[in-house]
């Protein structure tokens, strides 16, 4: 159980600082998310083929498809929030926006009803991030409202994306007809689970990232912003640096999480979760020196107080 805790909090602290080499490091977001892709299909696909190298990947299923489709989406807008917004407005932003949307789903396909606390939590999320969000210097910034919008879009996304793998999943087991990991560790089970699992997540995005690269490298397009989307001429140090950095953050953080998401319960993940937001705002401070006032402080309490009671409450609904 301590082990679940301590990799649950490492995963949010890996996701949380990956933000600031994705911010930092000077290649196009296309290339960036193309590099990431490739690393995290060709790592999981690796690992999935030395723990069970009889898997079926099941390439073209149309329920991880359409779930990988939706994902690429969700890194996209993930990757311009972080790109356009400083790092101490983007991670509270988005960790309490998702939960926020989480309950508008909820109340749309579920016909779930929700208590006055809840209506009450919400509003005093969106005043929080209203705080956190809002200062001369970030909205003087050109791409401002595009980081808002795509957080916005990214927090939308996280929550569609959890009701269609926990739907497939539920399909998925009641179609297998046996069992390959029975005699597998409790580690090797677990490994097994995450590469899979971000296999499926990131098998449609590689292949559409590669088309992208190839008809942007192929023609001119007058109208996109270079300095955001594309950049010609890459160096092997910026290259070589974001992956070095994705290789450190991002894909060690994916199987911490699913760890504990598998072993913890749902309300405990939950609230371990919104320990980007204080880490958003260090790392904001530390790396960027971006200005962490009294105003910033406030709305990030907000809204972790916001985000650890939804999550309190949703479990004892359970």
């Amino acid at each position: 159980m301590i082990l679940s805790y301590i990799l649950t909090m490492l995963s949010m602290f890996l996701f949380s600082l990956n933000s600031v080499f994705v911010k930092k490091i000077n290649l196009s977001l296309i290339h960036k998310l193309f590099i990431t892709f490739l690393i995290l299909v060709s790592i999981s696909f690796i690992t999935i083929k030395f723990i069970n190298p009889s898997q079926d990947f099941k390439l073209f299923d149309m329920n991880t498809c359409l779930i990988s489709g939706s994902y690429f989406l969700q890194v996209l807008f993930l990757f311009i929030a972080y790109t356009t917004l400083p790092v101490s407005i983007s991670l509270p932003l988005m960790t309490g926006a998702a939960v926020i949307f989480f309950d508008v789903f909820n109340i749309i396909i579920n016909n779930a009803t929700l208590t006055v606390v809840e209506w009450i939590l919400n509003v005093v999320t969106i005043i929080g991030i209203a705080l956190i969000s809002y200062g001369k210097n970030t909205v003087s910034n050109k791409y401002f409202l595009l980081g808002i919008v795509s957080s916005l879009l990214w927090s939308v996304l996280d929550p569609v994306n959890m009701i269609l793998t926990k739907k497939y999943t539920k399909d998925d087991k009641s179609n297998t007809k046996k069992d390959h990991t029975k005699n597998m560790s409790t580690f090797k089970k677990q490994l097994l689970t995450s590469s899979l699992e971000i296999f499926n997540l990131n098998k449609v995005g590689l292949p559409m990232l590669t088309l992208i690269i190839i008809v942007f490298s192929t023609f001119k397009f007058s109208s996109v912003p270079t300095t955001l989307f594309h950049k010609e001429n890459l160096t092997s140090k910026e290259i070589g640096s974001f992956i070095f950095y994705q290789i450190l953050t991002y894909y060690p953080a994916f199987p911490a999480a699913y760890y504990g998401l598998n072993t913890l319960n749902d309300s405990v993940f939950g609230i371990l979760s919104a320990l980007t937001i204080p880490f958003g705002i260090i790392m904001g401070k530390v790396f960027f020196n971006e200005t962490v006032g009294l105003r910033k402080i406030i709305g990030g309490i907000i809204i972790m107080i916001g985000v650890i009671m939804k999550t309190y409450l949703l479990s004892r609904k359970k």
